[in-house]
This record gives C-alpha cells, structure tokens and sequence, in this order.
C-alpha cells in the first residue's frame, strides 16, 4: 500500500516526540529498581536539589526517564558506568558547583571513579554529615599504587590520604539547585 508523503513526516514527527525525554517520578523507577530505591530513601540523593520541571531523586543524577522505561537499556539512561568520565562529572557539578576536580577530570578520572562506583549501594545509601565526602584511601590507591618515600604506609597518620589530601576539592559552596 502507498502511503502520502506527508504520511512519512506524521510518522517521523510521532518517532521524535516519542524519543523526548521526559521526567516519570522516583515512583516509575522504584518499579523496575526496587532494591536501589530502598537505599535511597532517607539519602542526600534522595532529595537532591534540580532543576525547574525535574522530579528530585533518581532522575536528579539519571536524568529523564521517559524513554529507559520505554526500553530498559543502558543506553537510555545515564547509568555511571559506561559514559566517558567527563560527561558523570558533569552531572555531579550540576548540584556540587564549585568543587574543584585538579587533576581528576584532565585524567579522565570521574567523580563516581572515588565517589562509589563500585559500591552503588553506598553512594545510594549516602546520608548527610562529615563522612559523606569521605573516600576510603583504597579508593585512593587503586590508582596511587606507588607512593614516595614520605608516605610510608607503616606511619598510622598515612594511613588515610585525606588526613592529608583532605581539601582535595577546595571549598564547598552551599549547594544551591542548578540553573
């Protein structure tokens, strides 16, 4: 059967609106990631500052999730595992502006890197206090293997980085929600 040509342009304007993104609540997610909603609950993430028209939670750091529930790939959905470093950073600086990376970020090392990405029930479980910035130093020294001289890990004040290294990000402005 021929189609009208106007018929191919109703069908690409519906496949393009279906693709937008749009925000389904912490509810729609829960559905699917029950296990990772309950570690939620009660965390700094939980109640995350965004932007204008975004629902906090999930999707504050996952973005929309209107097309992964449409099709539940890793593609749909910022996942923190397997995009480059620079784009999870940018979705962290989004609420912690003002937080210096040094020399991280140009070594394509990403805040998640440190920050949990390989315990995303502790990062998800994060409750607010001093210890919410804390890494543990072998998160450290997955990639600082070779210390100098000077760090000699027998030396109880070595062994934790930030005793030291612990003003690695510089100051922590009051987290206000993004733009």
């Amino acid at each position: 059967m021929m189609r009208p040509e106007w018929w191919w342009a109703l069908l690409a304007l519906a496949g393009a609106a279906a693709a937008q993104d749009n925000y389904i609540g912490a509810a729609a997610c829960v559905s699917c990631h029950e296990r990772q909603g309950g570690w939620l609950k009660g965390s700094v993430h939980e109640k995350a500052p965004v932007k204008e028209g975004e629902e906090p939670g999930c999707e504050a750091c996952h973005g929309a999730g209107s097309r992964h529930l449409e099709s539940p790939a890793v593609d749909t959905i910022m996942t923190f595992r397997i995009e480059e470093a620079g784009l999870r950073s940018a979705r962290c600086l989004r609420c912690h502006e003002g937080v210096r990376t040094g020399r991280h970020l140009p070594e394509e090392v990403a805040c998640n890197d440190c920050h949990g990405r390989t315990n995303s029930e502790g990062f998800h479980r994060l409750r607010a206090g001093p210890a919410a910035s804390q890494v543990p130093s072998r998160a450290c020294r997955r990639c600082h293997q070779t210390l100098s001289a000077s760090h000699d890990p027998k030396q109880a004040r070595y062994q934790d980085c930030l005793t030291c290294h612990g003003p690695l990000h510089g100051s922590q402005k009051k987290r206000t929600p993004p733009g």
